[in-house]
């Protein structure tokens, strides 16, 4: 499919610029169920973290602070913190 991969590019190019590397971030809303990845490493809402990077599919990968490595997916929410 031509068209998807010029999709996926601007949607990761964009993010990239949205959500920098090491930008704070806090966690708003996750469409996916992320409890099924590890119990143990769930991000709620209102979960903070520091953005490491932004992949080709324009998920924005996370250190979470509760300890979870959970990336935040196109259909999911999260926010800049301003510091």
């Amino acid at each position: 499919m031509f068209g998807t991969d010029n999709h996926n590019r601007n949607i990761s190019e964009y993010r990239r610029r949205l959500y920098p590397e090491g930008a704070r971030v806090r966690a708003l809303n996750f469409a996916t169920d992320n409890s099924s990845i590890n119990d143990n490493c769930t991000v709620a809402p209102g979960t903070e973290g520091e953005v490491r990077l932004v992949d080709s599919s324009g998920t924005v990968h996370v250190n979470w602070d509760n300890g979870a490595r959970i990336g935040a997916l196109v259909e999911d929410s999260i926010e800049i913190i301003d510091e």
